[in-house]
């Protein structure tokens, strides 16, 4: 295995193993992990080492650069990379930064930590690119980084007595494929993805090639219609590209993973805006961003607890501290407090948008930041946690669709008449609907225009033709070539349908 030796720290390689002689090794194994959609769209990943003397609780000394291409392949993952402290130096630390890279080296997700080493143990410091991470900024502060709910809710710092042991056995997460529908993005616009049980479902569904008659859905290229690939039954749909290869019609979802297609354009998904004073949605032809009244924070401490208005973080309630308190900015608290009531009340600012518990629910939850307040020494100090509270959204109208419709098809081409060139093919349809908050399943009949398989008969459009065998007495064609059809023709006249009054050629001639 190389080895790269730098000033303050040594690397090892991305590998499924640590450096030599690894259970008498001082060392630290960084496991690089990431949900499905993050993997599936990520091209190249960067890791940044940093060393640096304890104390330092930013190690920036020494810093490495380790590119690893990925190019989507999913088995590439996990990603493993041996940290060794210089000279053996145990009470060093160590600062990763790893950054996830789309197709144009553009950054995907982002995630960091801080930790250092134990003597002649090696530790696994795992860290994990998340789907609602993708396309978010880095945090702003450095002690965080971007979490499962897409905040900064990940402590950056992770002391080493923290980390288990590496174990090359088992060296990929137990934490499910997904987590919901966005990991399971297929970049295939007919097909309904879901996360089931922690595992991926992507279901092609006939019902969402509507475009044109005689659609389906191919669970790899989108929509086809017809029997034969043309300009005219390949035309792009939404925000996506469409062209013809070996008579199948190529869709291309121009969309990255994490954005969806609303009124033409690729935009983050839900519509999110990053600002906590909307709400965002996708609306009949672009994104709105509704107003809101969340907690929200404006950075300033002294002007109290603060809520949205206008679209910003405008609306404050006054100064937070009572009694004989003095607010310090600097501090953020409150100075000469005897007490919690001369503490600020609890504030909240919100971290996500309210996520509805199901699609025709009124309730859901989000993420929340409260700081709480206790009186120590006079001075009111503050504690934060991230919190999962319940949330109130509007109510759902009846009759709102809550998945999608499939159809189950009868295969059977009925035939418009004699000889037709078209059909119908009848089918029991499935709408998933919101009903008194409950989503439940309507069922009504279905029909679709279809092709007919060819009927030999009609080659000649109905006239006989010298050599055709078989005999019918009421398919409305001449089958021996004498010229009567059906019950005029002698050979019909004992036959029941013929002689109990004949079918559309009326009683056979005596």
């Amino acid at each position: 295995m190389t080895r790269i030796q730098v000033t303050s720290i040594a690397l090892c390689t991305f590998a499924l193993a640590g450096c030599p002689d690894e259970e008498e090794r001082t060392q630290v194994m960084v496991v690089v992990e990431a949900d499905r959609a993050v993997r599936l769209s990520t091209r190249r990943v960067d890791l940044l080492v940093f060393g640096g003397d304890r104390g330092n609780e930013t190690p920036d000394q020494d810093e490495q650069l380790v590119p690893v291409n990925v190019n989507g392949d999913d088995s590439a993952w996990p990603l493993t990379h041996a940290l060794v402290p210089r000279n053996g130096d145990q009470s060093r630390l160590f600062r990763v930064e790893a950054r996830a890279l789309d197709e144009n080296l553009e950054t995907l997700a982002f995630v960091r930590a801080i930790s250092g080493y134990l003597e002649k143990r090696t530790l696994a410091l795992r860290l994990r690119f998340y789907t609602n991470c993708l396309y978010v900024s880095p945090c702003e502060d450095p002690d965080l980084s971007c979490g499962p709910e897409g905040n900064c809710s990940v402590v950056v710092n992770r002391p080493p007595g923290e980390l288990d042991t590496f174990d090359p056995e088992n060296v990929g997460s137990t934490e499910p494929e997904c987590s919901g529908p966005i990991d399971c993005d297929d970049q295939v616009l007919c097909t309904e993805d879901a996360c089931v049980d922690g595992a991926c479902v992507n279901v092609p569904l006939d019902n969402n090639c509507d475009a044109a008659p005689d659609g389906s859905c191919d669970a790899e290229n989108g929509c086809q219609y017809g029997s034969s690939c043309t300009d005219s039954t390949c035309r792009p749909e939404g925000c996506e590209t469409a062209s013809c290869e070996n008579n199948i019609c190529v869709r291309r979802v121009q969309c990255r993973i994490g954005q969806e297609c609303c009124g033409g354009a690729c935009v983050a998904v839900g519509c999110n805006d990053g600002n906590p004073c909307t709400d965002d949605s996708c609306g009949n032809r672009e994104c709105v961003h509704a107003p809101n009244d969340n907690a929200c924070d404006d950075g300033t401490f002294c002007n109290g607890p603060d809520r949205c208005g206008g679209g910003s973080c405008s609306v404050s309630e006054g100064n937070p501290c009572s009694g004989g308190t003095q607010c310090d900015e600097t501090g953020r608290t409150c100075a000469g407090c005897t007490d919690e009531k001369d503490c600020p009340d609890e504030m909240i600012v919100v971290l996500t948008s309210c996520a509805p518990n199901d699609p025709c629910s009124d309730r859901g939850t989000q993420q929340v930041n409260v700081t709480s307040y206790t009186c120590s020494n006079g001075d009111c100090v503050s504690s934060s946690a991230v919190e999962t509270r319940t949330c109130i959204l509007p109510p759902v109208t009846d009759g709102t669709p809550c998945g999608s419709s499939n159809t189950e098809w009868s295969g059977v081409c009925d035939p418009l008449g004699q000889c037709a060139t078209e059909g119908t093919e009848f089918g029991m349809r499935t709408d998933l609907i919101c009903d008194s908050g409950s989503c439940v399943q309507v069922q009504q009949s279905d029909q679709r225009a279809c092709t007919p398989p060819p009927d030999p008969g009609c080659e000649d459009g109905g006239i006989c033709t010298q050599g055709e065998t078989g005999f019918e007495c009421e398919d409305g064609r001449d089958n021996d070539c004498d010229g009567d059809f059906d019950c005029e023709d002698t050979q019909c006249a004992l036959e029941p349908v013929c002689s109990g009054g004949g079918t559309d050629a009326g009683p056979p001639s005596m």
